[in-house]
């Protein structure tokens, strides 16, 4: 009789737990797990690839994990009233992904455990591989730009300003769109990655060593409709006046932004499946390319925000530079 009624206590107490376990899904977000909700407007696989089945394919989901690095604000002194209980009724969260991969000459295809690219001026082979955004760049390092908008269908723009040690800015350059990425398709959504400079290229860190630079800062806008007319582009960045960039930093930086990290994604190679998705969409390519799947790898860090359905998303990332 004993070993029965400790049986059937010990048996009450396991299916407590688990219905307590079931009843609190929520839980799982506090411990850094990805919510699938985050990718869910990317392609099942079946799309993107165009595969028969999911099952087909033979994909698992992987399980990413992520660590909040802390909470920030895109915008500085604004119109408070615009942030009044009207407009909060009316609003939508906004996640951007964003990756950096540092470019380095590959010692082997063989040895390779990702895509191994050609450059195409000097003939060697590369490997890219994800460093952390939070990392200073290394003066001379080579690196390209991933970047998803895994929420919103729209337009992209990505303005680049020198960062100095009094806190002051460099001009604001349009470096995303130009003529010479994707002849000027800024068109973006979820699954589609953008890489700045294009594929195959790479920016080379530079510090501007007259004024003390501490960092480049970028503006990211998706925007649910165009900004700039194609005829003003040109294959160059061109250089916005302040009263434009500050507009726009007033009118759509939203108070407080969420930073995460994915955990143990620094150091992995580029995919072929990204290196796809992110496929020269500027010659009739668009509805042609492949995208990533829910399935594929995920950003190496999310922006998350909430903005003001129908707004633009914005957000700043700095990207600090080491001192010589």
């Amino acid at each position: 009789m004993k070993r029965s009624s400790f049986v059937l206590i010990f048996g009450t107490l396991f299916w407590i737990a688990s219905a307590a376990i079931c009843a609190f899904p929520q839980q799982d977000q506090s411990k850094g797990i990805l919510p699938p909700e985050y990718l869910k407007k990317r392609p099942a696989i079946a799309e993107a690839m165009g595969a028969a089945s999911m099952s087909d394919s033979g994909a698992v989901r992987q399980v990413v994990t992520y660590r909040p690095r802390k909470t920030t604000s895109t915008r500085g002194a604004t119109n408070s009233k615009r942030r009044g209980t009207k407009a909060a009724k009316n609003t939508e969260r906004a996640i951007l992904g964003f990756t950096i991969w540092r470019v380095a000459k590959a010692v082997s295809t063989e040895q390779s455990k990702g895509l191994v690219e050609e450059d195409p001026r000097t003939g060697d082979r590369q490997q890219l591989d994800r460093v952390s955004s939070e990392s200073p760049l290394i003066l001379g390092d080579k690196v390209r730009i991933g970047i998803e908008s895994l929420t919103h269908r729209g337009y992209l723009y990505v303005i680049d300003r020198e960062k100095f040690a009094d806190g002051s800015y460099g001009p604001a350059m349009l470096i995303f769109p130009t003529l010479s990425m994707r002849d000027g398709n800024n068109l973006v959504e979820p699954g589609r990655v953008t890489f700045i400079p294009g594929q195959g290229r790479q920016f080379t860190v530079k510090r501007n060593s007259q004024q003390d630079q501490v960092a480049d800062e970028l503006i990211v806008i998706v925007s649910p409709k165009p900004l700039i007319d194609r005829s003003r582009l040109s294959d160059k960045p061109m250089e916005l006046t302040a009263n434009q960039t500050i507009e726009w930093m007033t009118s759509w930086g939203v108070g407080d932004v969420r930073i995460d990290d994915q955990v143990g994604g620094v150091g992995k190679p580029l995919t072929k499946a990204e290196n796809d998705a992110g496929v020269d969409q500027g010659k009739g390519l668009w509805e042609e390319a492949p995208k990533l799947s829910q399935f594929d790898a995920a950003p190496q860090t999310t922006y998350q925000m909430t903005i003001i359905r129908g707004n633009p998303m914005m957000t700043r990332i700095t990207l600090p530079i080491k001192p010589e």
